[in-house]
């Protein structure tokens, strides 16, 4: 029997939530999600800046780009949403 590699049709094109907390790799995630798509509507994120879980250019650089694509950033203890 062979497997279809299709999405179901029950997965829509859009994503309304992205969390992410994974361990570093926020930023390299982020940077896919947000070249090629689709876009989230919320993204909540770990930056942990302060014990260096994102460097301060990292967290600058995707700030800038979430920015640059109309999001909204509000920063929390450890985490931003966008």
């Amino acid at each position: 029997m062979r497997r279809s590699t299709s999405r179901p049709s029950c997965f829509g094109e859009s994503i309304d939530l992205l969390p992410l907390d994974t361990e570093g790799h926020d930023y390299t995630i982020l940077d896919q999600v947000l070249t090629h798509g689709p876009l989230p509507t919320v993204i909540h994120n770990e930056h942990g800046v302060r014990d260096r879980v994102m460097d301060r250019v990292s967290q600058f650089t995707l700030i800038q780009r979430l920015t640059d694509l109309h999001y909204k950033v509000v920063f929390e203890d450890y985490d931003m949403i966008s």
